[in-house]
């Protein structure tokens, strides 16, 4: 309650959150481009897109997005709100999460955050997402920047039943639990040490 009172948005919108650094490569640009065409093919729905992450000083990049989106008639429709210290809040209001990325990212922090919350989430199908989502299980996995497929998908999930994103959403949680807890990540970090070691060790 706290967050929407303070952002203005309204209870009866969509939220769609893309949470990164302002950065060319976490694909902001694309999620732009998608949201204007959601405004031109799907005139009802009601949407805000939330841009959440810290500009470090790549300010010129920060002016050059706020005014694609206003030239692109979306400053109704797209917020940003640089750092924020309650993403637990934002990721829990959210109704997809976006990780845009157009160039390979090691891990894909976003996506595993999203399906902790379990959130649905469409990420591009380069990096560490692809490790994380199982397509149409519990997330989409998409083309880089493709505004269009982004925009459809985006609007695939929204349509949704409730029940549906309630149940990736469980499983998003459960895969991310399984395969990405603290224990299982340093579980398999040791058995890659150990099995060079234990390689150097036949080698010698």
């Amino acid at each position: 309650e706290k967050f929407l009172n303070e952002t203005g948005i309204k209870e009866n919108k969509h939220i769609i959150l893309l949470p990164g650094r302002l950065t060319q490569w976490k694909g902001h640009n694309v999620a732009i481009d998608a949201a204007k065409i959601i405004c031109e093919k799907y005139p009802d729905i009601e949407f805000v897109m939330l841009f959440v992450g810290s500009e470090q000083n790549r300010t010129k990049y920060l002016r050059y997005l706020k005014k694609k989106a206003i030239d692109s008639n979306l400053s109704k429709n797209i917020l940003f709100l640089g750092t924020r210290s309650d993403m637990a809040s934002i990721y829990s209001l959210s109704d997809v999460v976006l990780s845009t990325s157009v160039e390979e990212e090691a891990f894909g922090r976003i996506t595993a955050e999203a399906s902790s919350m379990s959130k649905p989430i469409i990420a591009t199908n380069i990096g560490g997402s692809k490790e994380i989502i199982e397509h149409n299980q519990t997330g989409w996995l998409i083309q880089e920047n493709d505004p269009l497929l982004l925009a459809d998908t985006i609007i695939k999930v929204i349509k949704k039943s409730q029940n549906e994103k309630e149940k990736m959403g469980r499983d998003a949680r459960k895969r991310i639990i399984e395969e990405f807890s603290l224990n299982m990540m340093l579980k398999r970090t040791l058995e890659v040490y150990k099995e060079v070691y234990e390689e150097k060790h036949i080698d010698h």
